[in-house]
């Protein structure tokens, strides 16, 4: 009965008609997208942003707890900055101080006299800012360091200076090399352009400490007080190890280093440096740990949102906002969110173009459908229009080969243009015209009940049916009675009710004629049902009294249970029962039974049988 026409079943390409609906909506699209809208605007926008503008949700360096640097530096006067952070020559100016006796000091001509080994580690380093105002356009951290800045070489002092104090209560001679120590207050301001690369400015000040002198055998002289001053440019990659709240850090530096000493302790008289004036350049090698700088799901929805994908987009943007209720950037989160929200139903529409041209029209009806729930007027009207054309075009495949279709292809095909186009009349015509074809070759078999099923259900989906649903219960009506009478001729009285109660369900005022006839067929039921538990009662009865038959022909064996002779005997009608040693002794008395006059057991079990 899956076949409305009883042809036999083949697939239906509805690929052409298809093709037809896409041929028709090319034309309105290239309008109707027209008001669609992007972020970026041109090709060099599209890359600025995507590549440079992927972390301006991004959370701000908060913390740090750690910063090391290791390096070489070089060192001269005043005027060694005036070159290239590259350029190690010594200028005209030296970084000592000499007294007015003296005026060379060419023992650190050569490079490789001029060269410090350098190690600072920076701690505790704070945003303090985001305290007062929270941004995450750059990071400006305060915290405190220390250096130590040791001369690779040692230099024979020149000829004719002192290289001895004059009580030689020191081992060796001494040579010149700078070794200085100094605390300082630092500060780095941080500029974050992707998740994994920042650049950082960096600045210190601070107090140093140190000695000009060492001896061969490891004695210092020449005590220096001062304070220190440096500036940094650096680059760093970032690590974010999973599911760790602090990330690491690690990159190069390029660093100019000043160290002034206000003071130097000559106490023996001896030396002719009176001062230090070092001024030193270098790259260093950084590594650290930070507490923030991880992009957030802000982030992830402008990546979205620059590649058009707007419900990502406006899923981010949401979550951002609910996690970062007080961030510098949420205003600007919200109007990403407002444009996402304004431009999803032309996502959603597009993509269901693109399920229609993969012929996947449920995929497709699911997207236009999801457009329409938050588009605006203009494009709701041409989303409509749109569903109208694909349901008319699944309501003509079903009209164009019905003959070919089974009955369940043919109301798939249609329900489908209705999901599609729930307001289109013409979906429900079509279904309603469908089952009353369904319920007329059901009429023709003389399946009456089932017939009316399908007419009930074409006036349920389209009232217009109405008229003609109507005339087709007159005949339906006629056909059931005909089907009452013959069923009660062969006395199937359910059946013979079941086809009155269906008239009067179409024609409730036949509740009076019929009313009486059903209660007569019930009646009629009632004692045949009787009759039929009155004779499986007597059938019952007849098994088991073979059984009761079958039962007394069973014989009584030693070893057997109580409860395997009592299906043999029955009970018995005195029970004798003794406890003796641990042992339970049991005797049945019969008056009357033809099997045993007494029975004997013993823990359970027959033992003895007397007849």
């Amino acid at each position: 009965m899956d076949y409305l026409f009883f042809y036999p079943r083949f697939s239906i390409d509805l690929s052409h008609l298809i093709q037809r609906f896409l041929y028709i909506i090319i034309a309105f699209c290239s309008i109707l997208l027209a008001k669609e809208q992007t972020w970026t605007t041109t090709t060099f926008d599209y890359y600025w942003n995507i590549l440079l503008r992927r972390n301006i949700y991004r959370e701000p360096i908060s913390f740090t707890p750690f910063d090391i640097r290791v390096g070489q530096l070089t060192y001269g006067g005043s005027d060694y900055w005036d070159s290239s952070l590259f350029e190690t020559r010594l200028g005209t100016t030296l970084p000592v101080v000499l007294d007015s006796t003296t005026t060379t000091f060419d023992i650190i001509n050569s490079e490789g006299n001029r060269k410090a080994l350098f190690l600072e580690v920076d701690f505790l380093r704070i945003n303090v800012t985001n305290y007062l105002y929270y941004q995450n356009l750059v990071d400006l951290q305060f915290g405190l360091g220390y250096s130590r800045m040791s001369a690779s070489s040692n230099p024979s002092l020149p000829v004719g200076w002192n290289t001895q104090l004059p009580t030689e209560s020191h081992i060796g001679k001494f040579r010149f090399r700078p070794i200085i120590n100094t605390f300082n207050f630092n500060t780095s301001l941080t500029f974050q352009a992707t998740n994994f690369l920042m650049g950082y400015a960096y600045h210190a000040l601070g107090y140093s400490a140190g000695t000009l002198y060492e001896t061969t055998g490891g004695d210092y002289y020449l005590e220096g007080k001062g304070v220190s001053e440096a500036f940094a440019l650096g680059l760093r990659a970032v690590y974010h190890p999973k599911n760790r709240p602090f990330s690491f850090v690690y990159g190069i530096e390029g660093r100019w280093h000043r160290t002034k000493f206000l003071t130097v302790d000559d106490f023996s008289h001896i030396s002719h440096i009176t001062g230090l004036d070092l001024h030193a350049k270098g790259l260093f090698i950084t590594f650290g740990t930070i507490f923030g700088g991880k992009r957030t799901s802000g982030d992830h929805g402008f990546a979205h949102l620059v590649n058009q994908r707007y419900e990502e987009a406006s899923s981010g943007f949401e979550k951002f906002i609910g996690d970062y209720p007080n961030h510098s950037r949420k205003s600007k989160a919200e109007e990403m969110l407002a444009f996402s929200y304004a431009q999803i139903p032309f996502q959603q529409f597009r993509q269901g173009l693109e399920s229609l041209k993969d012929k996947d029209l449920d995929t497709a009806a699911g997207w236009l459908s999801k457009a329409s729930g938050t588009a605006d007027e203009d494009l709701l009207f041409e989303i409509n229009s749109r569903k109208k054309d694909l349901a008319m075009v699944l309501i003509d495949s079903v009209a164009l080969h019905k003959s070919e279709m089974t009955f369940r292809q043919a109301e798939d095909i249609i329900q489908k243009a209705r999901r599609i186009a729930p307001e289109y009349p013409l979906g429900d015509d079509a279904l309603a015209e469908l089952y009353l074809e369904k319920g007329d070759v059901l009429f023709q078999r003389k399946s009456f009940n089932t017939a009316y099923t399908y007419y009930k259900k074409a006036l349920q989906v389209s009232i217009e049916s109405k008229t003609a649903v109507k005339k087709k219960y007159n005949d339906l009506i006629v056909g059931l009675m005909d089907e009452a009478n013959l069923f009660t001729e062969q006395e199937e009285y359910i059946l013979a009710i079941q086809s009155l109660e269906t008239i009067i369900e179409i024609h409730p005022k036949r509740q009076d004629d019929l009313g009486p006839v059903i209660e007569e067929l019930s009646l009629k039921l009632a004692e045949i049902e009787a009759d039929e538990t009155r004779k499986t009662m007597k059938e019952m009865m007849q098994v088991k009294q073979r059984e009761i038959d079958d039962k007394s022909r069973h014989l009584l064996l030693l070893g057997m249970t109580l409860h395997q002779a009592m299906e043999i005997t029955g009970e018995p009608t005195f029970t004798d029962k003794i406890d003796r040693g641990g042992r339970l002794y049991e005797m049945w008395s019969f008056d009357d039974n033809p099997k045993a006059k007494r029975l004997y057991f013993e823990d359970n079990l027959l033992v003895k049988i007397e007849k």
